[in-house]
């Protein structure tokens, strides 16, 4: 078994190398979208419909999915979109390295904003907490020692866990901006 923490950070610094060859311009849109998943998973389940759908289901993966999966499907479209300009700075060395490592960056920053939601929602669903980390007889992953899931690092500190309210809606609408005057 491997411990979560080590999981965790692998996919983090997997994804940052990801961020690396796709550059710094897409990351940017690609944080913008999970930014925007979080929104509209917060805004969706502040609907009665949706919360009362959502408490039918008695299991934690089926708890878990229905606010996962529309956040991975934004997520996708995020990582899916073309590149909408052209980093200034690719003529020489110097900026060409600036801009892989802001790329990198924002790679590691979206590696972050990724797993540490679906950690979160994981969480919040109880898939975690269960005791025998296993799924189909196959065990997962250990539960981090003298400590539990709620203080683990990634869960904590999610960012799905202090974007909301007027946080969330100012960090919108920065990152709209900068997408507006920057990229576009």
């Amino acid at each position: 078994m491997i411990d979560a923490n080590v999981v965790f950070w692998a996919f983090v610094i997997l994804i940052s190398f990801f961020g690396s060859n796709r550059g710094w311009i897409r990351e940017v849109i690609v944080s913008f979208s999970m930014v925007f998943a979080i929104f509209a998973i917060r805004q969706l389940f502040t609907v009665q419909v949706v919360n009362d759908f959502s408490d039918a289901f008695t299991s934690p993966m089926s708890k878990w999915a229905i606010r996962a999966v529309p956040f991975i499907v934004i997520t996708i479209f995020g990582y899916l979109g073309p590149t909408m300009a052209r980093g200034r700075s690719e003529s020489n060395l110097r900026g060409r390295f600036e801009e892989g490592i802001l790329s990198l960056l924002l790679g590691a920053l979206n590696g972050y904003l990724l797993f540490s939601s679906l950690a979160w929602f994981a969480a919040e669903a109880g898939i975690l907490g269960r005791g025998d980390w296993s799924y189909g007889g196959t065990i997962l992953f250990r539960q981090p020692e003298k400590s539990t899931w709620q203080e683990i690092f990634f869960i904590k500190y999610a960012a799905i866990a202090y974007l909301h309210g007027t946080t969330l809606v100012f960090v919108l609408i920065l990152l709209v901006l900068f997408v507006l005057v920057v990229v576009i």
